[in-house]
């Protein structure tokens, strides 16, 4: 299944690699599971840069009911539990609201400076 996607990138600049490797990643990774398993047509893409940090908003118009856990509490994972632990690697942090019947909203924020290191984008753009 296809799933026609809408960018919007207002970046500032490049990221340092580490975050870059991520924005790239869980944008393709959440299109990807648009398409796969919530039946989406569409997805939204934003990612806007905000000061100190880099918000990457994906929505799609699928069926929803995606969880990184489920709620039945079978401690199982889904492979949503992977995007968050890269995105909590460089301190950022991971939202998903996605009622069943959809739509699915993924909200990342990643910050534009290395952890512990005050050091951020890699080449200005």
């Amino acid at each position: 299944m296809t799933v026609d996607v809408d960018p919007a990138v207002e970046a500032g600049g490049r990221l340092a690699p580490a975050q870059e490797s991520i924005a790239y990643f869980t944008v393709a990774e959440l299109v990807t599971n648009a398409a796969k398993h919530a039946r989406a047509t569409a997805a939204y893409v934003l990612v806007e840069a905000l000061g100190e940090t880099v918000r990457i908003r994906v929505r799609d118009d699928g069926r929803g009911g995606a969880h990184v856990v489920p709620p039945d509490g079978s401690g199982l994972r889904s492979g949503l539990a992977g995007l968050v632990e890269r995105v909590r690697s460089v301190d950022g942090t991971f939202d998903l609201s996605s009622p069943v019947g959809g739509p699915t909203v993924v909200t990342v924020t990643l910050p534009t400076t290395l952890p512990g290191t005050g050091t951020g984008a890699a080449d200005p753009a």
